[in-house]
C-alpha cells in the first residue's frame, strides 16, 4: 500500500510538470523598434502590451506579431474583425481572427495606450 502512494505522488508530479504551459510573457522586437510583450493576448487582463511611437506604427506592428506567432495572413489566417475597445479606461484593440488549418476564431487583444492617438 505505501508503495502505491509513493508511485501515486511520483505519477502526479511528473504529469503536474509534463503539462504546465510554457512562459507567454515574452518580448517580441518587430520592425520600426516596435516592442510588444505581455500575456498570451487571450484577454484584457492578459493582453499584449505594445509600445510604439505612433498609430502607424503602432498597428502594423499588431499584424507583424499576428505573422510572427499565427504565421501568414492569408494563408495560414484571416482577419475577421478589429475593434476599439475600452478596458479599465485603457484602450484596445481587439483582433478576431480565424486559423485556415482548424477554423479555430481567437481574439487577440492589443494594449495601445502608448501610441492610441498619436500621428
Amino acid at each position: 500500500m505505501k508503495k502505491n502512494v509513493i508511485y501515486l505522488c511520483f505519477l502526479l508530479v511528473a504529469v503536474a510538470c509534463s503539462t504546465s504551459k510554457k512562459a507567454v510573457n515574452v518580448q517580441y522586437n518587430l520592425s520600426n523598434n516596435v516592442v510588444i510583450t505581455g500575456g498570451d493576448g487571450y484577454s484584457f487582463d492578459k493582453a499584449k502590451v505594445v509600445i510604439a511611437k505612433n498609430s502607424r506604427e503602432g498597428i502594423a506592428s499588431e499584424y507583424e506579431y499576428l505573422d510572427k506567432v499565427y504565421g501568414k495572413m492569408h494563408t495560414d489566417w484571416v482577419l475577421v474583425s478589429q475593434s476599439l475597445q475600452y478596458y479599465k479606461k485603457k484602450p484596445f484593440d481587439v483582433l478576431k481572427i480565424k486559423l485556415i488549418k482548424n477554423n479555430k476564431e481567437l481574439r487577440v487583444h492589443f494594449n495601445i495606450s502608448s501610441f492610441f492617438g498619436k500621428y
